[in-house]
């Protein structure tokens, strides 16, 4: 079962859907407006690209694709529910 642990993604359902970037890199489309939060699992750094900070919330400024990089695994949180009522 270990052999195959790398390909399994880890993910959470609350208030909102997390998962786990394991690789330290995100490439997703998304929505303008979309709003994440964004959890590292140590004190790296994150680098990211078409999405701003917006205290503890980050969000897109237009549609397109959203990078993340970070040396280490990090956790995204995004909305259940596609109007983002929180």
């Amino acid at each position: 079962m270990l052999e195959f642990s790398q390909y399994i993604q880890i993910g959470m359902f609350g208030e909102k859907k997390w998962f786990l970037v394991r690789t330290g890199k995100l490439d997703k489309w998304m929505p303008a407006g979309r709003k994440l939060w964004l959890r590292p699992s140590t004190k790296a750094l994150l680098h990211a690209q078409g999405i701003l900070q917006k205290g503890d919330i980050w969000e897109t400024a237009q549609s397109g694709m959203v990078t993340i990089h970070s040396s280490s695994p990090f956790w995204v949180g995004e909305p259940l529910d596609d109007d983002q009522t929180f």
